[in-house]
């Protein structure tokens, strides 16, 4: 038997994902009830809002850099992320702004600071699956997107399971 050309590998692997996200999306719907709903549905956006805005489309810029600088970029995406403040700067503009808008909006400040505080894994996720995807390394990006995907869907069932469900929990996992 001949293997998946690698497309047809990752085509299949972005559908599995896709699946395991609606999964985790019914699991939190009913575990959550409407009330937490609402409240992790706010600290997702905020976060996803915050993560948009400060990546600052360095990841794109890769591609017009990436020809003799693989390296260096790969190096900087590690220490942009988290150390140098874009993630970090971002998680903290998130709070501000949520800050100033009232407490009606977070209701439950210190979830929405634990999803803040993903932001620059989150970002430097991205620089480094774009530099590995530059560099070829294709079965390492969809290998490690599957295993995260399967990783959190099997938690979220396991927290289900053990009765131990709750939007801190959710926002953390």
């Amino acid at each position: 038997m001949r293997p998946l050309p690698q497309t047809a590998r990752s085509v299949a692997i972005r559908l599995v994902l896709v699946v395991l996200g609606g999964a985790t999306g019914i699991i939190i719907a009913r575990a959550l009830h409407p009330e937490g709903r609402g409240a992790y549905a706010i600290v997702v956006a905020i976060a996803t809002a915050a993560m948009a805005l400060g990546h600052l489309s360095l990841d794109q810029a890769y591609v017009g850099l990436w020809p003799g600088r693989g390296e260096e970029l790969t190096a900087n995406g590690v220490v942009l992320g988290p150390l140098l403040g874009l993630g970090a700067a971002a998680g903290v503009a998130g709070l501000a702004v949520t800050g100033a808008l009232g407490p009606q909006v977070a209701r439950q400040p210190a979830v929405l600071a634990l999803g803040l505080l993903a932001i620059p894994a989150m970002i430097t996720g991205l620089y480094l699956s774009s530099a590995l995807m530059l560099a070829g390394r294709v079965r390492v990006v969809d290998r490690s997107q599957l295993v995260s995907g399967l990783v959190q869907c099997g938690a979220l069932l396991a927290g289900v399971a053990a009765g131990r469900i709750s939007v801190a929990w959710v926002v953390g996992l």
